[in-house]
């Protein structure tokens, strides 16, 4: 059984075993290199070398300056990549994924179909999209010192890995501690990409991936290479959606958004601490704003003034994962909730688990209850951080208040059980003590995977709720406040009765609460105080909590640090969370802004709205202060809208993407119950799909192969394969044909870590990019977590989000978002010089809800939940469903298509095209009916035209009539515009169950619901 310094000096040998430039490098690798330019003091490794360079020798030289591990160690990492038969490169292979097996099959004998001059990434999910990348200029002979330049910045690597070492000799970080992996794995990609350099593919002849989505995958797999039985772990938090939805105030909705985060983190980072980050399948750690911020505490924060080379890390992290927002910095957590309700680990063997995570016996439901333990002890950690703030703040009406109903005995065990439960499946491979180490199966992770979730959607079938493990219900009889009927439910959650019951009356408002404090009590307070715990209102325990993680958010600094908390550690400022209200208020403090007016000073604010932020320094105040109050109360400013937009977005069967299911490809052509055995003779359609995906995966020669054998060309292929292999030609080719048809039998891609990796990574791109955007548009992210977000914006600004949010997801950028810019070809982001793949084919659903602010949240939360959960199954155009806007206002919701085209029915980029265009036709009239240039009276025309909304009208002749209603309801005279360029749009039908609308009629509708939102009262 190895020690764990072994197996992390294995896992450093998985992220370095391919140098990151080893795309642009390979061509070198095929002519001598210049003697006299090896002979430099800087070179370690390579001075010894004579003739041609592998680029196993490159990634030797830079693991030779990685001056933060031993001599003896950085030797033994350099061992373990020129071993054929070491686990790290059996490793190598088992992460790859399927598609890029097939050229393991072909080149077992060497290098084969060798990719040099034509260097291209493609886009992991649809491979028809790549951008093509600069290489090197050096020709034959070759310097050294071309193995080392960056093709696009021309920087050199050597000084990156420098770098590197000093970063880590300032943190006092050395060795192969799982400290120093894990830090080390966390900036890996980061500065490589913050400091310029190029990311190309891992493999140039099936260019699906990059080298560090290659990296990160062979270190997760490696833990399959220790141990006996290992095992693939799926943790999933029971009654999300029940206790979200559960909040009366937006700071109530943003505190279970991140308990929720918090919580699975918790679990997550101690066996981080334990195993290493590269446990974590599912969330991506990479780019990760929870482990930043646990990097940055626990290792960076103190060093941060003191030492340049950390504050320039500090400056990257906040630049590139932050979108350069410091709240992190101020709050010393992530400003939003992005870590998902679900996670998936892969875990060594029992006995090493057993090990390193202390275990009582080597039994997997040990493995289970350790992470049901873990998940408790983060909540009570949270909870008793909250009772010793307030301990130690009873000069604080709330604080006293909290402190006070928390110490009441007979609701203790709220203390001890959360709201929320955990449900962990465990699937694992045997093995007995002979398979020591054994290497896996290249089709373990698949089987492994799949019936996680098969066991999985099993367990759903029943459902718990929390409340099921309280003991002691008859707490109620201690309630603070009075109850004419003896007990009252709690007004948030409506489940559990209430312990605390505040008066409607104000006299008895401020009479209840001079009881509880036990002092007289200051007027302007008490106003503070209500904003906080409204009359009327009625919390449970763990309603209350909520309501107090919400007050001081700094408190989760214990989650996400895993660190106990100083008192110290919570500022003496306020940390803002706005109301719908302030969202709602929006357009009347843009007008303000441009007032005379005086504002008294304010304490110190941290805001996690970053419009304050933005806002006159000396006109803060404004935005502090209650709205309800200044003019949605008894002083109505009647110019004002009382309307909000809560916008949600969920990304379309991503869980049957994660399983290498087609329905991405193909959603509404074919969906879930495809698996299920209702296949409608849809076969041949996705068998040509899966096809089309594995001929553009490869490039070079070696896609000619690949084409060959799927159109059964076997004499073909062999003539091909002959030119570069000699022997067992038979042999190659029939494993080529078991590997295709293994894939076209299951209907679906076969997995490999790569595939979740790659996924996995690119899901935080997204979040980052989206947290940007709501921001940037002056909204409120309340989380942002996997394939989810949820965000509040003014009505104005929502349209916008949405439209610029389903492009970016597919990887058309028109405006830089952050850090974030538009690449060369859709598919893919550009961050700095690097190209990243983006979910160009995913369909994306989403719902814009108009809200007003006297309108129960609760139910608000709801419905939105269900109008996305069951219009996405429910809902059809042409024929297809998903990637759909849901647009609800009062009692009328309607539908818009997000695209009009399926990615693998058509050319890919004729999907693209589609993408976004109906919220474009729909942005256009907004914009004309805003500038008065058109009347709203074509609404009325278009809404109350029968023939029209019938859909009688259709072809050129629709085109020519919206023409005609368009200009006799324009105001101005010069304006011109037609429906020309939407002729396909126009003629969908939007269906639902038995009920049937034209587009046209809902894009009018939608029109009239978002100018009657914007519209006061």
């Amino acid at each position: 059984m190895k020690s764990l310094e072994e197996i992390i000096k294995e896992k450093f040998a998985a992220l370095l075993h391919d140098p990151p430039n080893k795309p642009f490098i390979l061509r070198y690798t095929q002519y001598n290199v210049l003697e006299e330019s090896l002979n430099q003091d800087r070179f370690r490794y390579l001075r010894s070398l004579r003739g041609k360079i592998g680029h196993k020798a490159v990634a030797a030289e830079l693991i030779s300056h990685l001056d933060f591990l031993k001599e003896d160690d950085r030797n033994e990492i350099i061992k373990y990549i020129y071993d054929c038969n070491s686990i790290v490169n059996k490793a190598d292979g088992k992460a790859s994924k399927f598609d890029r097996y097939l050229t393991s099959i072909i080149y077992e004998e060497g290098l084969r179909f060798a990719n040099y001059d034509n260097i291209v990434l493609k886009n992991f999910l649809a491979p028809e999209l790549q951008v093509k990348l600069k290489i090197g200029e050096c020709n034959d002979p070759i310097n050294a010192e071309c193995f080392f330049k960056d093709p696009h910045s021309n920087e050199d690597v050597i000084q990156l890995f420098y770098y590197i070492s000093n970063i880590f000799k300032a943190l006092n970080l050395s060795g192969t501690g799982v400290k120093t992996y894990n830090v080390f794995y966390f900036l890996y990609e980061l500065l490589w990409i913050a400091k310029g350099y190029s990311v190309g593919p891992a493999e140039t002849r099936v260019p699906t991936h990059s080298i560090f989505d290659h990296l990160y995958a062979t270190a997760s797999i490696l833990n399959w290479f220790h141990g006996t039985a290992k095992f693939l772990v799926g943790l999933d938090v029971i009654g999300v959606v029940d206790y979200i939805k559960a909040s009366r105030k937006l700071r109530d909705l943003w505190a279970s958004s991140y308990l929720l985060s918090a919580l699975v983190w918790y679990i997550l980072i101690n066996i981080v601490e334990r195993l290493g980050a590269d446990i974590v399948l599912f969330p991506s750690l990479r780019f990760n704003p929870f482990f930043a911020t646990y990097i940055y505490n626990n290792y960076l924060k103190d060093k941060e003034n003191n030492e340049m080379v950390i504050k320039e890390v500090v400056n990257f992290i906040t630049k590139y994962i932050f979108n350069n927002d410091e709240t992190y910095k101020k709050i010393g957590i992530p400003p939003y909730a992005i870590i998902p309700a679900r996670a998936t680990l892969i875990m060594p063997g029992i006995l090493y688990v057993k090990r390193d995570l202390n275990l009582q016996c080597k039994d997997d439901e040990y493995i289970r209850n350790y992470i049901d333990e873990k998940f408790k002890e983060g909540w009570k950690k949270l909870v008793n951080s909250l009772i010793n703030y307030a301990s130690s703040n009873l000069n604080d009406y709330f604080w006293a208040i909290f402190y006070k109903v928390m110490s009441i005995n007979s609701i203790q065990e709220f203390k001890e059980k959360p709201p929320l439960l955990l449900r962990v499946i465990i699937t694992k491979i045997s093995g007995n003590e002979a398979d020591e180490d054994k290497e896996p199966d290249y089709m373990e992770f698949d089987g492994r995977y799949i019936e996680l979730i098969s066991n999985f959607k099993k367990a759903k079938l029943s459902r718990i709720s929390p409340a099921t493990q309280l003991s002691d219900f008859e707490y109620y009889k201690d309630a603070r406040g009075k109850s004419s009927r003896g007990f009252e439910y709690c007004s948030v959650c409506g489940i559990l009765p209430a312990i605390l019951i505040l008066p409607k009356n104000d006299d008895e408002y401020k009479e209840f609460v001079k009881e509880i404090i036990g002092e007289q009590i200051a007027d302007e307070k008490l106003d503070d105080l209500k904003v906080i715990l409204s009359p009327g209102e009625k919390l449970c325990p763990w309603c209350l909590i909520k309501r107090a993680l919400g007050m001081r958010p700094e408190v989760f600094k214990v989650l996400v640090n895993n660190k106990d908390l100083q008192p110290e550690e919570i500022a003496n400022k306020r940390v803002f969370i706005p109301s719908v209200s302030h969202l709602a208020s929006y357009k009347k403090y843009e007008a303000l802004k441009n007032e005379e007016l005086k504002c008294e000073e304010i304490r110190d604010t941290i805001s996690l709205w970053k419009y304050y932020e933005t806002y006159p320094e000396d006109k803060k105040c404004l935005i502090i202060k209650d709205p309800e109050t200044l003019w949605f109360g008894r002083t109505k400013d009647k110019t004002l809208s009382p309307y909000y937009a809560l916008v949600r977005a969920d990304t379309d069967y991503l869980g049957d993407l994660l399983e290498g299911k087609l329905t991405p490809y193909l959603a509404g052509i074919i969906d879930s119950n495809f698996y299920g055995g209702k296949k409608d003779n849809k076969e041949e359609v996705v068998n040509n799909a899966i096809k089309r995906y594995l001929r553009n995966a490869a490039e070079g020669s070696y896609k000619d192969v690949i084409e060959l054998m799927l159109n059964g060309e076997e004499n073909k292929t062999k003539e091909i394969i002959k030119n570069e292999i000699k022997n067992e030609i038979n042999t190659i080719v029939t494993h080529i044909k078991e590997f295709i048809n293994e894939n076209l039998s299951r209907d679906r891609l076969v997995l490999f870590p790569s595939w979740h990796v790659s996924i996995s990574s690119m899901l935080n791109r997204i979040l980052l990019m989206e947290t940007k955007l709501v921001n940037d548009l002056d909204g409120f992210v309340v989380y942002a977590g996997g394939d989810d977000l949820l965000a509040i914006l003014p009505v104005e600004k929502a349209l916008e989000f949405v439209e610029k949010s389903r492009s970016a997801i597919a990887g058309i950028i028109r405006d830089k978002i952050g850090e974030f810019a538009q690449a060369e070809s859709k598919g893919f982001v550009k961050l700095n010089n690097a190209y990243l793949s983006l979910l160009p084919l995913v369909g994306r659903s989403y719902v814009i809800y108009f809200s007003h602010i006297k309108y129960p949240l609760q139910l608000i939360l709801e419905d939105s939940y269900n109008l996305l959960e069951e219009g996405k199954e429910r809902i059809r155009y042409g024929n297809y469903k998903k990637d759909i806007v849901i647009i609800k206002y009062k009692s009328s919701a309607n539908v818009l298509p997000l695209s009009i085209k399926r990615p693998y029915e058509t050319d890919i980029n004729e999907y693209l095209s589609s993408i976004g265009k109906s919220l474009e036709l729909l942005r256009k009239l907004y914009e004309l009916v805003k500038q008065e240039k058109l009347s709203k009276s074509v609404i009325y025309d278009v809404l109350s035209d029968e023939l029209l909304n019938n859909g009688k009208i259709k072809d050129d002749l629709l085109v020519i009539y919206l023409d005609y209603l368009i200009n006799r309801n324009r105001l101005d005279k010069k304006l011109k515009f037609s429906f020309n360029d939407y002729k396909d749009l126009i003629q969908l039908e939007i269906k639902s169950d038995n009920n049937s609308r034209t587009l046209i009629y809902n894009l009018f509708q939608t029109l009239s619901n978002i100018l009657g939102a914007e519209k006061s009262e």
